[in-house]
């Protein structure tokens, strides 16, 4: 990890994932720890508040968008945010749903949701056991490096990330994910940090300059692997 994350000499290369890291320890320990299978799709019952606010699934898109994350090196700017926002608005039969917590990031979700006919944010709405239930609903998340990304992949939705400071490569992408659903950018300088806190040393976070339309072309070519899946192609 400090080989990939180094300013100079940087070496690129893909470490295992951190579930099979830790498989590995317990091993090592005796233990008889088969090998993880990747999580099934799985879909839970919806509560009947949550079923009021996210409205009828049946003939629309659900896209969950999770713009935030710990570190300012893993949040894609949020005014570009909302670009992908208003494009995907545009979309016909799609509805979007922003996940996030804490005051400000309400106030951004809530935002959205006056602006965009489209979006519902959930923030401060539903509880955190409620929001896994509608992840597990969703027919893609958009999220960046956090948490989202993880419950996503947890019960097998299919997940867009965005990637800044930190990279795949150190193992932390969500666990099944294929890597067609990572957006990010190649530069010498990244990735610069393992977690995100580390500062930019160039002070711009250039690492974060994806355009909109290249997220949004992610977001539709696995919306369309989904839909050729789900047809049987």
């Amino acid at each position: 990890k400090k080989a990939l994350v180094a300013l100079e000499n940087k070496k690129l290369v893909q470490l295992k994932t951190t579930v099979e890291r830790y498989r590995e320890v317990f091993l090592a320990l005796g233990f008889d720890l088969p090998p993880i299978a990747v999580p099934p799709r799985v879909r839970y019952s919806l509560d009947a508040e949550t079923e009021a606010l996210a409205g009828a699934h049946e003939g629309k898109k659900w896209i969950g968008i999770a713009p935030f994350a710990q570190h300012q090196g893993k949040i894609y700017p949020l005014e570009q945010m909302e670009r992908v926002i208003g494009m995907l608005s545009q979309m016909p039969g799609v509805r979007l749903f922003v996940f996030g917590g804490g005051a400000a990031e309400r106030e951004y979700g809530e935002r959205m949701e006056e602006k965009y006919g489209s979006v519902v944010s959930v923030i401060g709405r539903i509880k955190l056991a409620r929001e896994m239930e509608l992840i597990s609903h969703l027919d893609l998340m958009l999220s960046m490096d956090s948490s989202a990304m993880h419950m996503a992949s947890l019960v097998a939705t299919p997940v867009v990330s965005v990637w800044g400071a930190t990279h795949p490569a150190l193992g932390f992408l969500g666990y099944g994910c294929p890597p067609e659903g990572v957006v990010q950018l190649d530069l010498p300088c990244r990735p610069c940090s393992v977690y995100g806190q580390r500062r930019c040393k160039f002070g711009d976070y250039r690492c974060m300059r994806i355009p909109p339309q290249a997220v949004l072309d992610r977001v539709e070519e696995c919306l369309s692997i989904r839909r050729a899946e789900e047809a049987g192609c």
